[in-house]
């Protein structure tokens, strides 16, 4: 997926290709001046605010929010003053590839060398003359979260072995993400305490997470709506069915 996520980088999606040595053509400004910041600064700037009582001026990206930038051989592309992607990144091994910056925290990924896994977690260096992708382990193995230390739907799911393999079907797992963020589930022994809903980008979170490949919750979160809806059905039936045989069923008490 990483090809759809990261297009060519001369799209003009992307912006203008500016020199390292312009200044940036956008930046955040308060009170009509341009003021520097990063995301430790805006938060530091927003949570004394709160502890004095006074109301912020507003903070304001002027400019241009997307350009892009050469490093020698390679190209970064930036929002609001961030890298985001980057084209003919250097492995360890001299290979050029493609990476993209995770949405959360500050790790980035390309596409794995080898399957199971889709993606690779990595630390980005970009240079002057040149952007490096330097492979790091992944951080712990996905755990839905429990509630009150007691067993949910997400902690049942996840502890099924047929429901996790099923979920290295792609389209399978889009359709948990429809299913599941669309319907309210119950325990078949249980009544409304029970009860439980996904939020999409939960379900999303879910799906990226069982799979186990590096993927992220965007990756899921709204896709299905690509399947055709006679096959998107099917699919969704086969995730009922393994609902059922886990021990939820759709409330349908509204």
């Amino acid at each position: 997926m990483i090809e759809h996520l990261v297009r060519d980088p001369s799209d003009s999606e992307y912006g203008e290709l500016i020199s390292l040595k312009d200044p940036l053509p956008g930046g955040w400004f308060i009170d009509g001046a341009r003021t520097p910041l990063n995301d430790d600064e805006l938060l530091a700037r927003a949570l004394a605010a709160v502890r004095d009582k006074v109301r912020l001026a507003p903070t304001i990206w002027q400019g241009p929010m997307c350009w892009r930038t050469q490093h020698g051989p390679a190209i970064v592309s930036w929002l609001l003053g961030k890298p985001r992607q980057a084209w003919n990144v250097r492995l360890a091994d001299a290979r050029r590839t493609k990476a993209l910056k995770k949405n959360y925290g500050m790790l980035w990924r390309r596409t794995a060398d080898d399957p199971p896994r889709k993606y690779q977690t990595g630390k980005v260096e970009i240079t002057e003359n040149d952007v490096a992708f330097i492979d790091v382990d992944d951080p712990s193995p996905y755990e839905p979260p429990a509630v009150d230390g007691a067993p949910t739907l997400g902690s049942d799911l996840a502890s099924d072995p047929a429901f996790v393999n099923a979920l290295t079907n792609a389209d399978f797992a889009l359709a948990v993400v429809a299913e599941m963020s669309q319907v309210d589930y119950v325990r078949l022994d249980g009544g409304r305490t029970d009860y439980y809903y996904f939020r999409r980008d939960e379900a999303a979170c879910l799906v990226a997470g069982l799979r186990g490949q590096g993927e992220e919750m965007e990756d899921f979160q709204y896709w299905d709506q690509m399947i055709p809806t006679a096959e998107l059905n099917m699919l969704r039936d086969e995730v009922r069915k393994h609902l059922r045989r886990i021990g939820w069923r759709p409330d349908l008490t509204g």
